[in-house]
């Protein structure tokens, strides 16, 4: 059986951001401990895993799976800078 991707966000993305599938805030927790906790979001119904602030470093586990933290998806990207061209005078 091939399972969805399950995704693992900081806690300081999740308080920003919310669900990393749909942005909503709403949340129910299926499971913790005191590095990270398996929510489930009210909005689109998705599973997630939420690391404790500090701890982004490690490794979350759901389930028996391994699953790397990433920066959340919905969140901003710094804009690059452009080339500026040297001024004529």
């Amino acid at each position: 059986m091939n399972q969805p991707k399950i995704i693992a966000i900081s806690q300081e993305d999740r308080r920003l951001h919310g669900c990393p599938y749909c942005s909503d805030a709403g949340y129910q927790v299926l499971s913790g401990n005191s590095i990270d906790s398996a929510l489930f979001c009210q909005g689109c119904e998705q599973t997630y895993v939420v690391v404790k602030d500090g701890a982004e470093d490690s490794v979350a586990y759901f389930r028996g799976r391994k699953i790397k933290i990433q920066p959340h998806p919905n969140k901003p990207k710094p804009r690059k800078k452009r080339a500026t061209k040297p001024r004529k005078v």
